[in-house]
């Protein structure tokens, strides 16, 4: 029970510091790279922060009786666990005081941990009669094809023109996922009204945190 309040107390603060640490590389990256009269300017970035935080660990113990019942007979205690800055209050006589340090440091780690980065290549080809492939190229940075990756399609309304119909993709669903060849590629067809042939439908396609957008009109 104490380990787990620990825990979550110590979550939030981390979590906080995690909060604050992104918001201040937020706004160095928010300077322009160059100045009003075309000079680059200096560019910042943290590569890490170390921490340290002493911290006063609080356990107290409160008593209750249950109904029906006199303190005497039966008495529970119920712990609690409060961290907070250290300071020299005076705590009751039910609480204890445990100064603790935690230290640590949050490390930057270039996205996909530094690896050649993922892109998608994504077109639809007209099949005729209301039918449309979705062709999907996954691939990296260094030029190599990505094969067992899984990838999805999803029709997306709030970017197409109102529709008859949503879209019949392949799988009967409102998306399909299918897994790559050993060229990286992957396919999947859908059909549409006649009524909708002229309108703006899109889709995007995801293969895991990377997303691409394509569409028909």
């Amino acid at each position: 029970m104490s380990v787990n309040k620990v825990s979550l107390s110590l979550n939030e603060l981390l979590a906080s510091i995690a909060d604050s640490l992104n918001e201040a590389q937020e706004e160095l990256r928010s300077i322009q790279p160059y100045d009003e009269f075309g000079r680059p300017n200096t560019l910042y970035t943290l590569p890490y922060l170390d921490f340290d935080i002493k911290v006063d660990i609080q356990t107290s113990q409160n008593e209750y009786q249950t109904e029906n019942q006199s303190l005497v007979s039966r008495r529970a205690q119920i712990a609690k666990i409060k961290m907070s800055p250290v300071n020299n209050q005076k705590l009751p006589s039910n609480t204890q005081r445990i100064v603790s340090s935690i230290k640590g440091r949050f490390v930057a780690i270039p996205p996909n941990e530094n690896l050649p980065q993922i892109y998608l290549e994504g077109s639809i080809e007209d099949l005729k009669n209301n039918s449309y492939k979705i062709r999907v190229l996954v691939g990296n940075s260094a030029g190599e094809k990505i094969s067992a990756a899984k990838v999805e399609i999803n029709f997306v309304p709030e970017m197409s023109d109102t529709l008859k119909s949503i879209p019949k993709l392949e799988s009967a669903e409102l998306f399909t996922s299918a897994e790559n060849d050993d060229l990286g590629f992957a396919e999947t067809t859908f059909t549409i009204e006649q009524e909708d042939e002229s309108k703006l439908i899109v889709f995007e396609i995801n293969v895991g945190p990377i997303s691409k957008f394509v569409s028909i009109k």
